[in-house]
């Protein structure tokens, strides 16, 4: 099938069977293609390099082996960025910031990208949606993700994230869903100090980590001077290989007048039931 370089602007090719490219190709040919979804095949080799017209690149699924090319970074009208469950692997582009100023998504979970996360989200940054979840990412989150003020979904779960609890994400005024479960974060969850902080949140999970101090209702233990210990926590036997000092997840369900924060133990949520509720809500901008 012959399809015009100068003509083309919209391609969905997903879940079908395809391997690659009749010819190999590093830099793909349609100058003016808006649209490429390829997702849900068996797609191998590099990660090809759309044309600067890109706007949506989806290509979860599929066997892409390789790191992100710095090309990628140089997309100037890119939106949607979808990499998610390839076999792409080592460091993060420090480039990768350049495209925070554009796109509304970047998933990138579910590959084997190493090393720390780029402190270089821009300061115009109009980011939505980031989920860096299952992979091999270490050391701190990046403060210049402050800048992404319209972030809704921050997910970097199952790393190996060493750091205190991001309090300074409570500024933002649209966060929905923050997971940070199954890393190396520590340290005291403190208080919010100012009653706006957190306003717009539905689902957090912070479990399997290293945290302590938990506190407020419904918990045993007041926040502040009050002595009262928590209940002592059942550790998971499929849980993380490092220790734990707690196993509890986090639901927060907003309300008008303000946060009601539910704690349960692990064990009892149903993880089908919740992991059916994050997709689905992160499915939301993948359509």
């Amino acid at each position: 099938m012959n399809l015009g370089t100068e003509t083309l602007w919209y391609l969905e090719l997903s879940g079908n069977f395809l391997t690659g490219f009749e010819q190999s190709i590093d830099i793909l040919p349609w100058n003016n293609l808006r649209d490429l979804k390829l997702s849900g095949n068996k797609l191998g080799g590099a990660l090809p390099i759309p044309p600067r017209s890109i706007i949506s690149y989806m290509v979860s699924d599929n066997r892409l082996t390789g790191e992100i090319p710095q090309a990628i970074c140089n997309l100037p009208s890119l939106v949607f960025l979808q990499l998610s469950s390839n076999n792409l692997s080592s460091k993060l582009p420090q480039c990768l910031g350049n495209i925070s100023h554009s796109a509304s998504v970047l998933d990138l979970r579910n590959n084997s990208f190493s090393g720390d996360i780029p402190d270089a989200f821009s300061s115009d940054c109009t980011l939505r949606e980031i989920d860096f979840s299952q992979n091999q990412l270490e050391g701190k989150i990046p403060r210049s993700l402050a800048n992404c003020t319209q972030l809704e979904i921050l997910n970097i779960g199952e790393n190996k994230i060493n750091d205190v609890f991001p309090s300074w994400l409570g500024i933002f005024p649209k966060l929905r869903v923050l997971i940070l479960r199954s890393n190396r974060l520590h340290g005291v969850i403190g208080k919010p100090r100012a009653t706006f902080e957190f306003q717009r949140l539905q689902i957090v999970d912070l479990s399997g980590n290293c945290f302590r101090g938990l506190c407020g209702k419904p918990l045993s233990r007041k926040c502040g001077n009050g002595e009262d210990s928590l209940p002592a926590a059942k550790r998971d036997e499929g849980s993380a290989a490092y220790p734990l000092e707690f196993g509890w997840k986090v639901v927060v369900i907003g309300y008008a007048s303000g946060l009601v924060i539910g704690v349960i133990l692990g064990c009892v949520m149903d993880t089908r039931k919740y992991e059916w509720l994050v997709k689905n809500y992160f499915a939301r901008w993948q359509r």
